[in-house]
This record gives C-alpha cells, sequence and structure tokens, in this order.
C-alpha cells in the first residue's frame, strides 16, 4: 500500500454577479455531453473516428462539455428549509483531452473531468476550481503538465468570464474580481499563474519558432532569478507578458516599417490593450521590449525594463550568467533547451536586415549585416549629418 501526498492549487475568485447569471454564463461556454451516446459508443466495436464524432458533436466553444451537475444547496436547503444557500457542482471536461494526460501519467483518469465549485456567500458569488497540474506535478512528466496547463487555462479563463460580462469595460475588470495569487513552475522556478500571462505565452507559442519561444522562456526565467534579492523587485506579470513577447517584432504578422523592437512593443501593445491594465502598465511593456536590445537605456530605467533586458542578455550574450546558480541554469537549459539558438538567432536578424536595412542604423542588426549579409551598406549617421541640407 502507497500513500502519497499531492499539493492541490485552488483557483478562487469572488464576483458581485447574481448565482444564476454565473452559472448561465458557464454552462453557456461549454458544449453538454450525451452520455447516453458516449457510452454506446464507447462500448461499441466502432472506430475511434466514430467515437470522436461522438464526443465533438455538441462540443463548447471552449472545446469542454458538462458532464454532470450536482445541485448540492438543494440538499443544504432541504435541511434549513430556507432559499439559502445556493450552491452546484459541475463537472466539466473533455474525454479527449483525458485520453492525451492518462497516455502519461494514469492516474490523470482520477482527477478528469474536472470540478467547478459555485456557491453564493454573503461577499459575492465565489467561483473555485482545483488546478489539473497541481494534481499530476508529483509525476514529473512534461507532456501531461503541458497538456494539464492548457486545460488549467481554459477552465479558469471560463471562471473569469463567467464573473465578469463580456460587455464589461476594463475598469469593471480590475475591480469587479478578486482573486488570489496563484502561480506555476517552470524549471523549478515560480512564476505568476494569471489569464494574462497565460494569453501571453499562448500567443508566443503560436507565433513565435520554437528556438524564439524557448529563448523568450528562458529569457523570463532568468529575469525572475535576477529579481529576486533585488532593491527595487519588478512586478512579476508585468515581467512575465513583457519578456514572453518581447520578440514579435521578428514574426511575420508583426513584422512592419519600424525596427524589430518597436514593431513587437507596438504588437504587445494591441494585445494588452482589452486586458484591463492601466496605461502606465501598458507603458511599461512596450518600453522594456522596445530597449531590450539597449543596455545604455534599458538599465536606467523601470525594474521591469531593467529585468527584461537582464534576463535577455544572460540568454544571448551570457552576460550575468555567472549571478544565476548553476542548478537553476542547469533546469532552465533542460526545460528549454537552445535549439541551434546562436546559428538560428543570426538567420533570423540577417533576414530583417535584407529586407529592411533602414532599420538597421542604431540596433544590433547593423552588425549582424555588415558581418553576414552581402552587400550590405548600412547608413552612417555621419554620412547624414554631412549631407543634412545646411552650408553650416
Amino acid at each position: 500500500m502507497a500513500i502519497q501526498t499531492i499539493e492541490v492549487q485552488r483557483f478562487s475568485l469572488t464576483t458581485s454577479r447574481s448565482f444564476e447569471a454565473v452559472v448561465a454564463s458557464l454552462k453557456a461556454g461549454v458544449g453538454r455531453l450525451d452520455l447516453a451516446a458516449f457510452a454506446s459508443a464507447s462500448k461499441s466495436p466502432g472506430t475511434f473516428a466514430e467515437l470522436e464524432e461522438v464526443i465533438n458533436r455538441d462540443m463548447g466553444k471552449t472545446h469542454l462539455m458538462l458532464f454532470l451537475e450536482f445541485d448540492h444547496g438543494a440538499v443544504l436547503r432541504k435541511e434549513t428549509g430556507s432559499n439559502k444557500p445556493k450552491m452546484v457542482r459541475l463537472v466539466i471536461g473533455n474525454p479527449l483531452v483525458m485520453k492525451e494526460m492518462a497516455k502519461h501519467v494514469p492516474d490523470a483518469g482520477s482527477y478528469a473531468p474536472v470540478t467547478v465549485l459555485v456557491d453564493e456567500r454573503e461577499d459575492g458569488v465565489h467561483l473555485s476550481y482545483d488546478k489539473m497540474v497541481s494534481f499530476l506535478s508529483p509525476y514529473a512528466n512534461q507532456d501531461a503538465l503541458t497538456i494539464a496547463h492548457d486545460l488549467d487555462h481554459k477552465i479558469v479563463k471560463l471562471l473569469n468570464d463567467a464573473a465578469v460580462p463580456s460587455e464589461a469595460s476594463s475598469a469593471q475588470r480590475t475591480t469587479t474580481l478578486t482573486t488570489k495569487e496563484e502561480t506555476m513552475v517552470f524549471a523549478g522556478i515560480k512564476v505568476p499563474d494569471t489569464t494574462l500571462v497565460r494569453d501571453a505565452m499562448e500567443l508566443a507559442r503560436g507565433l513565435l519558432e520554437p528556438f524564439l519561444f524557448n529563448h523568450v522562456m528562458r529569457s523570463w526565467l532568468f529575469g525572475v532569478v535576477l529579481s529576486e534579492g533585488a532593491e527595487h523587485a519588478p512586478d512579476a506579470e508585468l515581467l512575465a507578458v513583457a519578456a514572453v513577447l518581447h520578440d514579435l517584432g521578428l514574426t511575420d504578422r508583426y513584422t512592419g516599417a519600424n525596427r524589430f523592437e518597436v514593431d513587437g512593443a507596438n504588437a504587445a501593445r494591441v494585445f494588452l490593450s482589452d486586458q484591463g491594465i492601466s496605461a502606465h502598465q501598458m507603458q511599461l511593456v512596450w518600453d522594456a521590449i522596445a530597449l531590450h536590445t539597449t543596455p545604455t537605456l534599458a538599465l536606467h530605467k523601470e525594474p521591469e525594463v531593467v529585468m527584461v533586458h537582464s534576463g535577455i542578455a544572460v540568454d544571448v550574450l551570457g552576460v550575468g550568467l555567472d549571478r544565476i546558480p548553476q542548478d537553476k541554469q542547469r533546469a532552465i537549459l533542460s526545460e528549454f533547451p537552445r535549439l541551434a539558438f546562436k546559428t538560428q538567432f543570426k538567420g533570423c536578424v540577417c533576414n530583417v536586415v535584407r529586407q529592411k536595412p533602414m532599420t538597421t542604423i542604431d540596433n544590433i542588426l547593423r552588425d549582424f549585416g555588415i558581418r553576414y549579409v552581402e552587400g550590405f551598406a548600412p547608413p552612417n549617421f555621419a554620412d547624414l549629418v554631412a549631407n543634412a541640407p545646411f552650408s553650416e
């Protein structure tokens, strides 16, 4: 007999919306599994494709579905004879997601589908969810954890959307919800686990080539380690978003007429525009990305700007690597391998030099162009001054 202790991370938030509105919103965001058809298709001699068709038939927009609903409040009210409390337990999931996790960690079948609890209290309606990642973390299977992270992200977004109506203003979003601080772990390093950070990671993962995605993740984690014990600590969430999105300017979607750092900063600003953060916070992210290759400016700015640049400098140049403990270096490089970063990064930035030579006058691209791009003739600032339309 074996007994294993598992530390569970519980996501909770409170909203002023009515109990009925919250439950209705949750149900609207998921499909409804036909349990009879599902049981029949699972046990029949038919193909897996036929089973998938049954599962996907009524899938919700979140790719989740409601399996069961337990009205716990009805049981409690039966005893009290009053109309309170109100409490429902919703069992939500996707059999195909469970399948993929259970391939790697069979015990995942104990935790999927998941439970969302909605209950009304004096301070508002509470929505709670025990995160799948916390259940699977002890098994240390990265494939299963990746799937679990995605599932947690979908459930948390579902709860956030139910707590705040989609038409609510950004100001309402920042004042209506009360969320407990949540963390996730990469390479043994705790980082903030918020919808904003998750969405930034999802955007970066979908647009960046694998070597660049691993680079931005390493840069973020190096920046987090460097921030430990800093006299002026950066906002952990803003550091995460800026570091993870700092190379969007190197993607086809966001390449514009500006230097790639500014293209990336502008892309991040668009991403943040409807996230309910202040103009000052948005400007910090913009500055951190726009200045990430300019240490002569970045290192004299706010802590978020300093640490984004510093984390990137560790990963690209090795500057400050001696401040990263050896065990953390190994863990970060193991979880996010470099994937021939030097060669791939050189090719990436040289392509930018060829496409936008006029954006290389005052950044790192000039040096790459001079050394590696045949026929590259960078603008020379001395020539620009000499050719200015003035006599003296």
